[in-house]
């Protein structure tokens, strides 16, 4: 605002200056919060990358120890699968990644475990439209529920089955269902799924997972869990569909 001599002023005018600027101040600062989120959230995987499972490891190097012996071909086929997963945890993700590409990450990781467990001990499945292989998410939020899957579910005997399926739901947002028949979990420790430490695949706890879409695609995203013990666990994860076409420009 500008006036070229003070006599032009009146209380109206610096009232309504003085609102204006409380406006801007605002937006300013609401920007700086979501600007800080951000970085919260890539700082968040960063440190998470750096701190790989340890068993997970160990598990992996020692099922390929074991095929050096007795099936070398395969050992060497899992060391280069290995190699490739292994470098792309460390990769940098700032960016959101393509679903496709997330779904590369669980079936080279389920080749490691059917290495450790048996080809037969885990059988998996996906139905997942063309459509949605060029959603973008998060690094590491669909992995992390399969590998609870396998280490929550998994019986001392027999198959268990995961089935990973998208859809859109009724509200219009796209949901991603990791399915498992295996042991579920106890009625007494649903609602505690999302406490630190519940669930940690490759390190990555579910609450992380929750936080981190919460925080890229808005409160209304993130995981729903239902399960029956002894039946199987299914975990969803939604994402609003305002907030699909926002992260991804």
């Amino acid at each position: 605002f500008y006036y070229t001599t003070p006599r032009l002023l009146n209380e109206t005018q610096v009232t309504m200056v003085e609102g204006l600027a409380r406006l801007l101040s605002t937006q300013l600062e609401l920007s700086e919060l979501e600007r800080q989120t951000e970085l919260a959230c890539r700082m968040e995987l960063k440190a998470l990358q750096s701190q790989i499972n340890p068993h997970f490891l160990f598990n992996t190097i020692n099922a390929i120890a074991s095929l050096i012996r007795t099936d070398p071909p395969r050992a060497r086929e899992l060391l280069r699968e290995f190699a490739t997963f292994y470098r792309r945890t460390l990769e940098n993700s700032d960016e959101l990644i393509p679903l496709a590409q997330e779904l590369d990450y669980v079936r080279r990781y389920l080749a490691f475990e059917r290495a450790r467990f048996g080809e037969d001990r885990i059988i998996f499945s996906e139905e997942v439209p063309p459509a949605f292989s060029q959603i973008l998410v998060p690094a590491f939020v669909v992995q992390p529920l399969v590998e609870n899957a396998v280490q929550h579910g998994i019986r001392p005997a027999g198959p268990l089955h995961i089935r990973v399926t998208a859809h859109v739901d009724p509200e219009g947002a796209v949901c991603v269902d990791v399915t498992d028949d295996g042991r579920g979990i106890a009625a007494a420790d649903l609602p505690h799924v999302f406490d630190p430490g519940f669930g940690r695949g490759l390190g990555i706890a579910l609450k992380n997972v929750d936080d981190r879409l919460k925080g890229h695609f808005g409160p209304d995203s993130g995981l729903a869990i239902r399960s029956v013990e002894d039946h199987g666990t299914t975990v969803t994860l939604a994402l609003m569909p305002g907030a699909i076409q926002e992260a991804a420009l």
